[in-house]
């Protein structure tokens, strides 16, 4: 046992005491002095409170320790009383060398009275030390004949075990001693001791076996001072656990009779773990306890399967299987027992700890952390693929962790990845035993991408143990019905591409033909666009049109279509008479119209008056049009935002009474934008309702030119066809989409295609044809008047819908190609060009100025850019609202003045581009100087990316780089087509470029059809090759294009690695020209069918003919009997007239009582509308009102601003 020196030690009353005898050696003549003396004597330890103590017990009380003595070089001190003197003597703290040690035991004997007449009760205090103290100062004691003496003591046994004797050979009265117990130097503790002259130290506390040495401060030993505590060897039955902890245990011997000290703190080891005795090793002999040791600090192990055990890794022989292990896994607890079959749930986070069971606190192992990872879709696949549904087979892993799981309630679920609704399918799955399961899924979509998953669940909790895409089989494309046109009488044009709802494949071809009788009439004709034109049909027959839609998976499906030809009107007589009528009307109309614009043009100006004052601005010169452009855009435009703030919006001194009436206010679209009534276009039909948001405008040089008018309203569709027809327009230009932004901008009042007529009121619009171009569509209109027996009219309907729905069309020439469409269907006759957008102000304003300034710069060389905006407001308005489209003007201007006109028509193609080629001596050909005009462009865009140091050496020339803006962006981590699409510079976004760091010197260009359909690139570089590949799969791109070879004049071109592009492409060819030869030979065939029909349908005719004859006979034979049943049916036709003639009157009574009900309902409708149009109007009257507050408002601060 390991025993603990500062261990406290009480003892009771009852305890016995070592006694403590002090002896001195005095002279035979004086043997009573002592009984009379009073000797004063000096304590040099710290005063404390002591029990009194007799002669057979002693009382021994526990104290604060006693402080050093002072051992330094202190003077001796000496007290004299009578004839007696005490002397002090301070020794060093060195055990004293010179001081006489003669003592006799039996003196002690001889002097018994000494102790019991001691005058004053004894004191002791004792104190345990954490340290050694020094040696205190020897007592001396002087006689009366000045001899002086030095205090002894002694050790001996005491009678009673569990005390030793400490004895004093003489004892001076009020003396205080300090007796020390030492082990190996180290003080245990001590005792203080006043007016006895024996002490028993007690041996509770101390350690059994063990050798302690005694010493009292200020005297001598007499004898040995080594005392040993016990020698007796013995077991504990009975020990203690007080303290345990990972790798020790501290035990406690607890006994009867004395209090030994037996305290040890063990190491735990293999060795000693589960042993059930522990023998402490002393200086003497050993002791034994009797007690269970604990293991060692645990380790488990657990194999990461399902099933599986934990096992104890460390276990020591002696110990038993005692340890049990707990679990935690979401705030769950389970406990295990070593070698229990473990079924731990997969893919979830375990923390499992080990405890062995010891006293009151377990032996705990270090938590271990554990995750079964399962690979659940190693053995699972797709079994069965169509169109509508699939089937999956799964079964459980082999050989992995979750071999041996039981599954159950397997689901199963497909989610597509196009939104086609329905989105997501359950299956049903029919399991084969625990590990396997077959699923099927049906009702799905065609050609679709599903994700599908089958979960199943293991003890409670559901787990995904499939999840992979797939998509369906192709079938057959959905199509809807087809539109036929009749562009003549004789011919027709199927426009199909709408047709397909849905391909159920990759996008295939159409095939058109057109059947009599079942029998095709003319060459199937296949086409991927699906319009078709068949011509030189017979008159008034019926044909049967078939649309066959295949796709590339080879699902066709077949859409049927009857249709008519008409009767045949193109008769010589009646044109000849046609052209002659028409002829003379149109003279007449062109002399009555030049009256009316030569009569009317004076009156008009002399109203224009300018009754606000303007800023002088000079017309710009053709020459100096780039200048002026330079000079307004500094400084952010300031000149162009001065100059045109500096327009007044609105001409007060112009009166808009009319819009303003009550019951006109339903028929404009915005409350601001109102048309003044000196100029406004008046409905002459209308009666008193001849009110229109429309007003005409003036051209250059050319009064009511134009009539700018806002987007009709569903309100008011039938006022701007009576506006149209009565101003015999024949040109409409509209500047806007029907909705932009989720905002209706116009109503519709064309017909579609599907419906090819619309009917408003009196008017009856059709729709001949419909052309799509990438800017704008252009629809070939006929309208009639059902109250005038007039011929019908064509209108040409423009629709330009390349605006943006925010800001201004980037390019200019946009409209300049439309201002030379617009022109191109303009004739003598036509009435004035109507445009509008949705306010009929902005854009159209900006559509007029561009046309009536090219018509300046032509005329004049000059334009006045500023004053005809101002004269345009003079005559509605707001006429230019914003300064961006008043910019866009000048751009306009610009770019017509540079380079003029330069489209050119197909059939005049060759015979304009030999005129251009066409040289005069040394002098550049048009063609050449056409090609000097274009723009360099040279840092019109940033070329950030292209320029850096790291992407310089992957560019073949320096001055040939990407913008920024439309370079292609690929990804080495992407696959497919991921690349951003940025529309200009301020969306370029710099997060695209960091991550992506892919750069190849490529660029996107627009095509005609379509943004960003084709890819400009430099040829690949060595270093480049690899990434061009990815740029081209990335792409999609099915087509390439190499303009050069891989050598030329020495030089290296593209990398050889576009060798197998040219062999992939001869390749092509050769399949190209192999189809091209079976194209023929299908040709040659259905050639000679078309023979093979032609000859049959002439036997058809000479068949026909010979029974017409026939039939010609059979009549005059029955012309006779069909005369005489005539005059029976007469008899029998009056009858029938009659009956008819009733009914006809019963149907006018009731057709005349729906009429009374709908008119009662038609007026109930106009009622509720009529109240809704009021409060809408009282609505626009205060937005009015308000929008005059802001106008006036907006002039005083433009007037105050011009003032300063």
């Amino acid at each position: 046992m390991c025993f603990s020196g500062n261990t406290e030690l009480k003892t009771s009353q009852k305890t016995p005491a070592l006694s403590l005898q002090q002896q001195t050696t005095q002279s035979s003549s004086q043997p009573d002095a002592e009984k009379t003396r009073g000797d004063t004597q000096t304590n040099h330890s710290t005063p404390t409170t002591s029990p009194n103590t007799s002669a057979d017990t002693a009382k021994v009380t526990q104290s604060k320790p006693l402080p050093p003595t002072n051992a330094s070089n202190t003077p001796a001190k000496t007290t004299t009383k009578g004839s007696a003197t005490k002397t002090d003597i301070s020794l060093p703290n060195t055990a004293p060398q010179n001081i006489s040690t003669t003592q006799s035991a039996a003196t002690s004997a001889t002097q018994p009275d000494e102790r019991r007449n001691t005058t004053s009760p004894p004191n002791t205090t004792i104190a345990l030390l954490t340290s050694t103290h020094p040696s205190s100062t020897l007592h001396t004691y002087t006689n009366i004949t000045g001899t002086t003496e030095i205090c002894q003591y002694r050790l001996m046994k005491s009678e009673n075990k569990t005390t030793v004797h400490v004895v004093n050979m003489k004892s001076f009265e009020n003396q205080t001693y300090t007796i020390r117990i030492k082990k190996e130097d180290n003080e245990i503790r001590f005792y203080e001791m006043s007016n006895q002259t024996a002490f028993e130290i007690p041996l509770d506390g101390l350690k059994p076996c063990t050798e302690y040495n005694i010493s009292v401060d200020g005297c001598k030993p007499n004898g040995s001072k080594i005392f040993i505590s016990s020698e007796k060897e013995e077991t504990f039955s009975n020990t203690v656990v007080t303290k345990v902890t990972e790798n020790k245990v501290c035990l406690k011997g607890d006994v009867t009779g004395i209090k030994w000290n037996l305290t040890e703190c063990v190491e735990i080891t293999m060795n000693n773990s589960c042993t059930s005795t522990h023998t402490v090793k002393l200086d003497k002999c050993n002791y034994t306890m009797n007690v269970e040791l604990p293991p060692v600090k645990p380790v488990i192990r657990f194999n990461a399967t399902i099933p599986s055990k934990f096992e104890w890794t460390n276990k020591p022989e002696k110990c038993q299987a005692l340890l049990k292990v707990s679990c935690t896994q979401d705030k769950e607890n389970k406990t295990y027992d070593l070698n229990d079959t473990v079924s731990l749930l997969p893919q979830k986070e375990y923390s499992c700890t080990g405890e062995y069971p010891y006293e009151k606190q377990p032996i705990k192992s270090n938590s271990l952390f554990i995750n079964i990872a399962c690979v659940l879709e190693k053995n699972a696949s797709f079994m069965g693929i169509n169109d509508r549904s699939v089937i999956i087979s799964w079964n459980a892993p082999e050989k992995d962790n979750c071999s041996n799981i039981v599954w159950n309630n397997y689901l199963v679920t497909c989610t597509n990845k196009e939104n086609r609704s329905p989105i997501s399918k359950s299956g049903t799955c029919n399991p084969k035993n625990g590990n396997s399961t077959h699923c099927t899924i049906e009702d799905l979509h065609p050609f679709t991408n599903y994700k599908c998953e089958i979960t199943a669940k293991h003890d409670g909790h559901q787990y995904t143990i499939f999840s992979r895409s797939q998509k369906t089989s192709s079938a057959k494309p959905i199509l809807k019905p087809i539109t036929v046109q009749k562009p003549s009488h004789n011919s027709v044009q199927i426009q199909c591409s709408d047709i397909i709802i849905n391909w159920n494949g990759d996008p295939g071809t159409f095939e058109a033909v057109i059947k009599y009788n079942g029998d095709p009439v003319m060459p199937a004709k296949e086409d991927t666009s699906c319009w078709f034109s068949f011509s030189d049909l017979h008159y008034l027959t019926t044909y049967d049109i078939e649309v066959i839609a295949t796709n590339k998976q080879g699902n066709w499906a077949v859409v049927h279509r009857k249709f008519t030809t008409n009767y045949n009107d193109k008769a010589v007589i009646g044109f000849l008479t046609f052209l002659i009528v028409v002829t003379t009307i149109a003279l007449l109309f062109v002399l009555f119209k030049i009256y009316l614009l030569k009569r009317k043009r004076t009156a008009e100006d002399e109203e224009i008056l300018l009754t606000q004052p303007l800023r002088r601005v000079e017309p710009i010169y053709a020459g100096g049009l780039v200048e002026a452009y330079k000079n307004k855009i500094a400084d952010e435009g300031r000149l162009f935002m001065d100059e045109f703030q500096s327009i007044p919006r609105i001409f007060s001194n112009y009166t808009i009474k009319e819009a303003k009436k009550s019951e006109n206010q339903y028929k404009n679209r915005y409350v601001d934008i109102l048309p003044y009534d000196y100029n406004r276009v008046t409905l002459s039909t209308g009666g008193e309702d001849n009110y229109i948001n429309a007003s005409f405008i003036e051209g250059y040089r050319e009064p009511k030119k134009y009539i700018a008018a806002q987007g009709p309203k569903d309100e008011t569709v039938v006022d701007f066809w009576r506006m149209v027809w009565e101003q015999k327009s024949s040109i409409i230009v509209m500047v806007t989409r029907c909705e932009e932004g989720n905002k209706t901008k116009c109503a519709q009042y064309w017909p579609s295609l599907d419906r090819e007529t619309e009917i408003f009121e009196d008017f009856v619009v059709k729709i001949r044809s419909e052309e799509h171009c990438p800017d704008y569509v252009i629809r070939h209109l006929i309208l009639n008047n059902k109250r005038e027996k007039a011929s019908e009219r064509e209108v040409t309907h423009i629709q330009f819908i390349s605006w943006p729905d925010h800001g201004v069309p980037g390019d200019p020439s946009l409209l300049l190609k439309l201002r030379r469409r617009v022109n191109s269907f303009k004739n003598f006759f036509s009435g004035p060009v109507v445009v509008h957008c949705s306010a009929g102000v902005g854009r159209t304003g900006t559509y007029m100025s561009i046309d009536a300034m090219i018509e300046s710069l032509e005329a004049e060389g000059r334009v006045d850019i500023y004053g005809f905006v101002a004269k345009l407001r003079r005559q509605r308005c707001l006429m230019v609202q914003v300064e961006a489209q008043y910019i866009l003007i000048h751009t306009a201007l610009i770019e017509y003045n540079q380079f003029g006109e330069t489209e050119v028509s197909l059939s005049e193609f060759h015979s304009v581009l030999n005129t251009l080629r066409q040289k005069n001596g040394s002098d550049p050909s048009l063609l050449e100087k056409e090609f000097q005009k274009l723009p360099k462009f040279k840092k019109w865009r940033t070329m950030n990316t292209g320029s850096s140091e790291d992407n310089k050496k992957k560019n073949r020339d320096s001055a040939v780089i990407p913008y920024d803006f439309n370079r292609v962006i690929f990804r080495l981590d992407i696959e497919g087509n991921q690349t951003s699409d940025p529309e200009d510079e301020e969306e370029y976004s710099s997060d695209e470029e960091e991550e992506s760091n892919q750069y190849i010197n490529a660029s996107f260009i627009d095509g005609y059809w379509c943004n960003k359909s084709l890819i400009a690139a430099q040829g690949p570089l060595p270093s480049t090759a690899e990434e061009f590949l990815l740029m081209l799969y990335q792409q999609q791109t099915k087509t390439l294009v190499m303009l050069t070879d891989c050598q030329e004049d020495g030089k290296v071109r593209p990398s050889t690695i576009t060798q197998r592009q040219t062999q992939r492409q001869r390749d092509r060819d050769r399949d190209t020209e192999t189809q091209r030869q079976r194209d023929r030979y299908t040709e040659t065939q259905r050639q000679r069918h078309r023979e093979r029909d032609r000859e049959t349908e002439r036997q058809r005719d000479r068949d026909t003919e010979r029974q017409r004859q026939r039939d010609r006979d059979t009549e005059t034979e029955t012309e006779t009997q069909r005369q005489r049943d005539r005059d029976t049916d007469t008899d029998r036709e009056t009858e029938r007239q009659r009956d008819r003639e009733t009914e006809r009157q019963r149907q006018r009574h009731r057709h005349r009582d729906r009429e009374t009900e709908t008119e009662t309902q038609t007026q109930r409708q106009r009622d509720r509308d009529r109240d809704r149009d009021t409060e809408t109007q009282r609505h626009r009257d205060r937005e009015t009102e308000r929008q005059r507050h802001r106008d006036r408002d907006t002039e005083t601060e433009t007037e105050r601003q011009r003032d300063r």
